[in-house]
């Protein structure tokens, strides 16, 4: 029998993306995991250090450096893996290939981040991103951002080498039920800490609260915000509820007609996908991946602002049918695809 090959994989917290692509790489291979993680700023070079020795410990029968998003994280893997000779595989996601300035949001936006984040980029033997926009986009949608972004743009990184990779999803989580009534006029939209500036300005929660005074008759729910929370300067027809686990959020995504994702910068959003998954019609941002998701089963807002938002509303035809919108997703982003080329791409840099 064939050795299995050994994945040293680097990733950040937890999250949804973390979670799957590591269920997928350790079905396949073996997988050595550093969390990259840090609570306290003057606690931050000892991460390094970490990192450091447990990749001494490994690296004689390591096969492949992957790292899950450019940055800090990213960049002894890829020393070392360069100077072992051995392929080094970064997963670019979206916060990593942008800069907004205007709201401290991006890697590039931060001068000695970007540089680690440009290094790892331009040094990486492959990249795969989960959309083409993150090597380059022309960007339109918020006026005080630059008007252009993507790795290209900001590391200068070779785009050649780069192999996109969908995100991929579970079609049985998220679903749609026959025992749920979807209410008309509805609007949801799922986030982390509403509270926050980085909800307002980033996730578009701001635009969100506007709309929601343009269309009082309407409803709209927030989910994310801790319970009892009511959101500053809202209206009445904005609820908040908690997060919830993936059956709960489920039901809460098939209550709902439309779901609303109006963020200055994404990747892949899964929250989007989830949503379709459970028939909600999007309305989304002119901003990487969401327009391509999208297409013409959604509104899809050019500029920034809620009168923006009712205006493609207006203009927007007959609303799809919830099937119709399920189906986009099942169809062109099942995670079988993504767990099948991820794989291959691993066992392609490691026959080269």
């Amino acid at each position: 029998m064939d050795r299995r090959l050994v994945v040293l994989y680097t990733h950040p917290k937890r999250s949804s993306f973390v979670r799957k692509d590591f269920a997928i790489l350790n079905s396949e291979f073996e997988v050595l995991a550093f969390q990259f993680v840090h609570r306290y700023k003057f606690l931050f070079p000892l991460v390094f250090v970490r990192q450091c020795v447990y990749i001494l410990i490994n690296a004689r029968r390591v096969d492949i450096f992957i790292t899950q998003f450019a940055g800090y994280a990213s960049f002894l893997p890829v020393f070392f893996a360069k100077l072992l000779s051995k392929p080094s595989l970064i997963i670019t996601g979206g916060t990593d290939c942008v800069s907004f300035p205007n709201i401290k949001y991006g890697n590039f936006s931060k001068p000695v981040l970007g540089w680690f984040t440009a290094q790892s980029l331009r040094h990486a033997t492959a990249l795969s991103s989960v959309h083409e926009s993150l090597q380059f986009e022309a960007y339109g949608y918020d006026a005080d951002s630059p008007r252009a972004q993507g790795y290209v743009t900001w590391a200068g990184a070779d785009s050649s080498k780069d192999r996109v990779i969908d995100n991929g999803y579970d079609s049985e989580v998220f679903r749609l039920l026959d025992s749920v009534d979807r209410r008309v006029h509805s609007f949801l939209t799922v986030l982390a800490n509403p509270q926050s500036r980085f909800a307002r300005n980033l996730k578009g929660l701001d635009v969100v609260i506007e709309l929601a005074k343009l269309k009082p008759d309407a409803q709209f729910t927030v989910v994310g915000g801790p319970l009892g929370f009511e959101l500053e300067g809202a209206p009445k027809n904005i609820s908040v509820k908690p997060f919830a686990s993936p059956d709960d959020l489920c039901r809460e995504m098939n209550l709902h007609q439309f779901y609303v994702q109006l963020s200055l910068s994404e990747g892949f959003p899964n929250a989007l996908c989830e949503a379709m998954l459970c028939g909600c019609v999007p309305i989304v941002s002119h901003v990487a991946a969401m327009p391509f998701i999208v297409e013409d089963l959604g509104v899809v807002v050019a500029k920034r602002g809620a009168e923006y938002v009712m205006e493609a509303l207006v203009n927007f035809g007959p609303l799809p049918r919830p099937e119709i919108v399920r189906e986009r997703i099942i169809q062109r982003f099942p995670l079988e695809k993504r767990t099948a080329e991820l794989r291959q791409l691993v066992k392609d840099l490691c026959a080269s």
